[in-house]
């Protein structure tokens, strides 16, 4: 924090019209106005002489004040230097928080936003969200000036899917409480929309089970041994006539590693798959349907379960798609000879 005095400039004119006794003065300002009130005070300057007029609040001082203030610590700056100061407060005054207002528990502030397009935006996306989620009844979301002496949390949250899946933890332990909206999902959508929000939430959580796998129940925890340990040997027994195990071969894939997460264009990549496909009109109103139930259960369950099903049903179909056709073009089942146009219809 600290106190700058500008130029002395002539102020005859305006000094004039208003019937001052002073035609020479400058700007006493600072960085807040409780630290230029204390040095106003040092100084020996009147509260009444405080000139407050939106963001340009200043006190004016006379020549002899003026080196005072220099002797007292002040800073000196040229009328450029005051006009920085300005321009920063002015940009200062646009700056905006969204609040939610709990009943019965404290106010969560998030900022500073640059502006109150931003903050309407972030409102906006949580109030969407409200009544769909578990919250405090009664909570309200407003976005108000940003004031740097109250605490504030992140204006936005990050969209590294690494960087989210260390935070996945608290997220869900938060989204089964009242107070825990919103929670980090809730603000990644707030932030970005439900589409892409949806996307980068995915890749998290294929994240979040790579960086956990080790809590996973191993492959090979149930897997009965391949063949029995052989008997120790009986007591006196050369060593060349102990019987050895040998070691199984080593691979460069341990048997309880986890798979590793699928693409996040993997759903995309299907999809053209289907699309030139012959059963592109049939199939991919029913692939789009089924990848959509399955992203949304992957979201709130924070599992790939569904989206790995999805893809593995999919791929199937379209490997086995080629056989079904030459089995169809054959015209008849050669087994029993019976025609599949009587079983089937006539082709169109």
């Amino acid at each position: 924090m600290t106190v700058y005095v500008d130029e002395i400039q002539d102020y005859t004119r305006i000094a004039k019209a208003r019937r001052l006794r002073h035609t020479h003065w400058c700007h006493l300002v600072a960085d807040t106005r409780d630290e230029l009130h204390d040095f106003a005070k040092r100084l020996g300057l009147r509260r009444t002489w405080f000139q407050d007029h939106g963001i340009r609040w200043h006190y004016d001082i006379t020549p002899p004040k003026r080196a005072r203030a220099l002797q007292l610590g002040a800073v000196e700056i040229d009328r450029h230097g005051l006009a920085d100061i300005m321009a920063k407060r002015r940009e200062a005054a646009r700056r905006r928080a969204v609040v939610l207002t709990r009943p019965g528990h404290p106010d969560v502030r998030f900022g500073p936003y640059d502006d109150y397009d931003q903050a309407a935006t972030i409102a906006g996306g949580l109030l969407a969200q409200l009544h769909d989620v578990v919250h405090v009844p009664g909570t309200t979301i407003i976005v108000v000036p940003y004031v740097d002496a109250l605490p504030h949390r992140e204006p936005y949250v990050t969209t590294d899917p690494t960087q989210l899946a260390y935070r996945m933890d608290a997220a869900e332990a938060d989204a089964s409480q009242e107070t825990g909206f919103p929670n980090l999902y809730a603000r990644l959508r707030a932030q970005l929309g439900y589409e892409p929000a949806r996307d980068i939430w995915l890749q998290a959580a294929a994240a979040y089970d790579w960086l956990h796998h080790d809590q996973l129940p191993s492959r090979t925890e149930h897997r009965p041994s391949a063949r029995p340990r052989p008997a120790p040997p009986a007591p006196g027994v050369p060593w060349s006539q102990k019987p050895r195990r040998r070691r199984p071969a080593m691979t460069a894939q341990p048997l309880d590693s986890p798979a590793p997460p699928p693409s996040p264009a993997a759903g995309a990549q299907l999809r053209a798959r289907i699309a030139a496909s012959p059963r592109a009109d049939r199939w991919l109103p029913a692939w789009d349907l089924e990848w959509t139930q399955a992203l949304e259960t992957a979201r709130q369950t924070l599992s790939l379960a569904a989206a790995y099903e999805t893809i593995a049903t999919w791929t199937r179909r379209l490997d086995t798609a080629p056989a079904v056709d030459a089995f169809l073009e054959g015209g008849c089942d050669t087994s029993d000879g019976i025609p599949l146009e009587d079983v089937l219809g006539p082709r169109r």
